[in-house]
């Protein structure tokens, strides 16, 4: 490619073999700006698999942590209705005594 200068304008002079020595270096760069491309869009599916990995497994464990949680819970409202039981069982009781003591009865 020639360049010459006037004073009103810039002008580029082609020949033939510039035209497509410049078409040719064109599409190389492009086919290496595309390689460029398709190798980082390769990188993030990689990362977005690793991603997806790592919140399946996090959603896995906290369904885990969830039904034990549950368990827990269960188990917690169980032995809250058993102390509910034994403190009326223990009320009941001391009242029996109370009134078998003001009664007078042995």
């Amino acid at each position: 490619m020639l360049i010459s200068k006037s004073s009103t304008n810039l002008t580029c002079k082609w020949n033939s073999t510039s035209a497509l020595e410049h078409r040719c270096q064109t599409s190389e760069e492009l086919e290496h700006r595309l390689s460029i491309i398709e190798t980082s869009l390769n990188r993030f599916g990689i990362i977005l698999d690793f991603v997806l990995s790592d919140v399946m497994q996090m959603n896995n464990g906290t369904e885990e942590v969830l039904l034990k949680m549950e368990g827990i819970l269960q188990k917690l409202i169980a032995e809250g209705t058993s102390l509910q039981l034994m403190n009326r069982r223990k009320l009941l009781y001391t009242n029996y005594k109370m009134l078998e003591l003001g009664s007078g009865s042995p």
